[in-house]
This record gives structure tokens, sequence and C-alpha cells, in this order.
């Protein structure tokens, strides 16, 4: 299992789960465990129709929108649009967090400018379902199953130490700087 904690981990009271999956098999497989998981542990959960924006429902304005990324949906343009929309809503209004659920990625296939989104890979052993139920439920997912070697928690610790100076510089500065994804966004608040 691979995860990285996002910045954007203020304290959310849990919500809704909207579910967001391509039309492969695979994807399909993937979701419904996902939403079987969580309505067994009585979390609400909704799946969006493809080309349907999360915000476009009544109702919606906090909890999780967990989205399902393998090859065949980022080659889509619409589904990758949706993709990158939630997470667009995400960052503006602060009151959704979104969650990539990697089926057949490894993280180095995620583009760079999204890899500070939460992230859970699909395994086997289906481990990655409890990380998802323990995020959405408000507790910390359990992260040192990939962290077995003193490289690799330094990489960690490095890297949240970052994305903490980076949220500071979110809440305190009035226009924020993204080199990774090339565009500068100014602050509405």
């Amino acid at each position: 299992m691979y995860a990285i904690v996002s910045c954007a981990s203020l304290p959310f009271k849990q919500g809704r789960v909207y579910l967001r999956y391509f039309e492969s098999d695979s994807d399909k497989k993937v979701g419904k465990d996902i939403t079987r998981l969580l309505e067994k542990k009585q979390i609400q959960t909704f799946t969006s129709l493809p080309g349907e924006g999360v915000l476009n429902r009544q109702g919606t304005h906090e909890g999780w929108v967990i989205c399902v990324l393998s090859k065949a949906a980022q080659e889509d343009g619409v589904f990758s649009f949706n993709v990158m929309t939630d997470i667009q809503t995400s960052v503006d209004k602060c009151k959704m967090q979104v969650m990539l659920v990697l089926n057949g990625l490894q993280i180095s296939d995620v583009p760079h400018c999204i890899k500070w989104v939460r992230f859970f890979q699909v395994t086997a052993d289906e481990f990655y379902l409890n990380g998802i139920l323990r995020t959405v439920s408000g507790k910390i997912a359990l992260l040192f199953n990939f962290m077995l070697n003193e490289e690799n928690m330094l990489k960690y610790l490095l890297y949240t130490h970052s994305l903490w100076t980076v949220q500071i510089f979110f809440k305190a500065g009035d226009i924020i700087l993204k080199k990774t994804c090339n565009h500068y966004r100014k602050n509405t608040r």
C-alpha cells in the first residue's frame, strides 16, 4: 500500500462520500468494493455519473470525493477534467477533500501537479480499503506498511514538513504560486 498524507488534513466531520470511477471493468470492481465497505459501515456513499460535477448535487458541501484512477481513466479527457475539477473545488471551497485510489498505477504515473493529494494504491489483499475507511471516518490512516526503511521514513518526514510549510503559505499569502502546474492563482477569500 502506498499513501501520502496531503496538506489538506484539516478536521472535517464525516460527511458524504462521492465516488468517481471510469467505466472499465477493473475500475468498476474497485469502485463497488469501496462502496460496499463504506455502506457496510453506514457511511453515505454516492457514485458520480460520467460528466457530473460533485457540487452539482444539492447539499454537497462537505465530505470526500474518492476518484479511482487507472491508465484508461487518465487517458480519458472528460474523466481527467472531472478529477481536476474535484481537486480545484477542494482547494477553492475548503469543504471537500479529494482522495485518489490508484488502480494499476504507480505514484510515478500520477501527474506531478497533483501528487500532493491523498493516495491509496489498490492491492490484492484489499488492505487499502481499511486505509480509505479510516480516512473518511476521520481517523489517521495507517501508513507504516510501506515505510520499512530509514530512507522512506526520511523522505516522508521531509515531504510532510514541506507540505505544512506550503499550507502556512497558502493561508498567509495573497498569491499562490504552483510551479509544477505552471500557473498562478489569486486568493479570493
